[in-house]
């Protein structure tokens, strides 16, 4: 297919780049990851060309029954997207839908099976009941579907998403922080997502928290990335700064991944000799980078006040029981 990509380049699969490893978040500061070519990393693999829309629903079926969380699409109209967006609604169906520009033209649609559903629905309800916690219950919002509508055409529907009220109030508002997961969903796909939520917001969305499950691995890993947008010029040098130091005004913003933290299967026997009974308890999960802290300010686009209010953190505990019933689900 002979497109240009998000950057104005080819959308020729390029070699795909490693993100350098993260030391542990602190609350202060934290190095940033040296620069790396972002675009590379945002060119999703297609399953398929956009043919028709009774195409597509058939290919979603498809997806249905071999437990595949995600199809994407490629060479898909604006016009075929929002036909396809009629045409779900008229059906009642619940998969979820993000289109990646008319340059582009990757449409991802999102299959939400138990095991997708359980990776950003345990996370997005964590930090939910950590706000409840801190009496800021009548303080935030969240769209069921968050769909909106970015440049070129685009538009994305989030797994979970908050809004800090009222500073975001109103249906058109940008979420602060978005989760968005995987399951067999690549990791170009879910970076492309990330990529989407930061630039065509505007750069109103602060955090994105990508959930990535690889079932084919004989020890189950699970992998949590909390991305941010840094200048260009702090990843580059790769010097320490404060989060609040996101960039000079004017300066050109990057999505740059200040957290990834592995949680795999650690158990005596292969997961796949495992009980049920083995495969729940969340001893038998090893957590790697722990723990996972969301900003406080990020969230809810103020400094925390006083003593009840403070950043968002997901323990090792935490993690291990999520990894749990991730892995659970799929028995």
């Amino acid at each position: 297919m002979d497109a240009t990509n998000l950057y104005g380049g080819s959308t020729a699969r390029p070699q795909k780049l490693a993100i350098s490893p993260t030391p542990p978040f602190s609350s202060s500061s934290t190095t940033l990851v040296p620069a790396t070519d972002v675009a590379a990393l945002l060119n999703p693999s297609p399953d398929a060309l956009f043919e028709s829309v009774d195409a597509i629903f058939a290919l979603i079926e498809n997806a249905i029954r071999t437990g595949d969380d995600s199809v994407v699409v490629a060479s898909t109209s604006a016009k075929q997207y929002n036909a396809l967006c009629r045409e779900r609604d008229a059906r009642g169906r619940k998969f979820r839908l993000f289109y990646l520009g008319t340059q582009i033209r990757i449409l991802i649609i999102t299959v939400p099976t138990k095991s997708h559903e359980g990776m950003h629905y345990l996370l997005s309800t964590r930090l939910v009941v950590q706000i409840a916690q801190m009496g800021l219950n009548e303080s935030w919002s969240s769209s069921a579907a968050a769909t909106l509508a970015g440049p070129s055409n685009s538009g994305g529907e989030a797994d979970g998403n908050i809004l800090p009220f009222p500073a975001r109030a109103g249906a058109d508002q940008w979420p602060t922080i978005v989760f968005e997961a995987g399951y067999s969903q690549s990791e170009e796909s879910l970076r492309a997502k990330m990529n989407w939520w930061f630039q065509a917001s505007n750069h109103n969305v602060k955090i994105v928290v990508l959930a990535k499950a690889f079932p084919q691995t004989l020890e189950k890993r699970l992998k949590i990335e909390q991305w941010q947008e840094r200048s260009v010029e702090a990843v580059r040098s790769g010097a320490t700064a404060t989060r609040r130091s996101t960039a000079a005004a004017g300066a050109a913003l990057q999505p740059t991944c200040l957290q990834t933290i592995n949680i795999s299967w650690a158990g005596l026997v292969p997961f796949h000799e495992a009980t049920l009974a083995q495969v729940a308890d969340r001893q038998q999960y090893n957590v790697v980078r722990a723990p996972l802290v969301l900003e406080f300010g990020l969230v809810f686009l103020r400094p925390a006040v006083g003593p009840g209010e403070h950043d968002f953190e997901f323990p090792t505990e935490f993690l291990q029981r999520y990894a749990a019933r991730v892995w659970s689900s799929t028995r």
